[in-house]
């Protein structure tokens, strides 16, 4: 699987994701992702891309905690990651 973390640039993604629900609306948004060389979904000119190797999962009553191994990290050509604090969006110049 893959971790993604959006560049400054794509706040609308992260609005348009934060709210779909079903596995149709998902796929009507297809248009931002791609298939890595592995197989796996991510998506396109993200500031991050984690791909990860599932290790253990720790079912809880209202939640499932996630362990896995990073196996590659791609850091593509956006100045600046997506940070949401406090209700508001802002990016991180400088940050790598």
């Amino acid at each position: 699987f893959s971790i993604n973390v959006l560049s400054a640039q794509q706040e609308h993604l992260s609005k348009i994701y934060s709210n779909l629900r079903t596995d149709d609306e998902i796929s009507n948004h297809a248009q931002y992702w791609e298939a890595h060389k592995t197989g796996v979904p991510i998506i396109v000119d993200s500031h991050l891309n984690f791909f990860c190797v599932l290790t253990y999962c720790q079912e809880l009553k209202n939640a499932t905690i996630v362990f896995a191994k990073v196996s590659e990290i791609i850091k593509n050509n956006s100045e600046s990651p997506l940070v949401y604090f406090e209700r508001k969006y802002f990016g991180l110049k400088g940050i790598t």
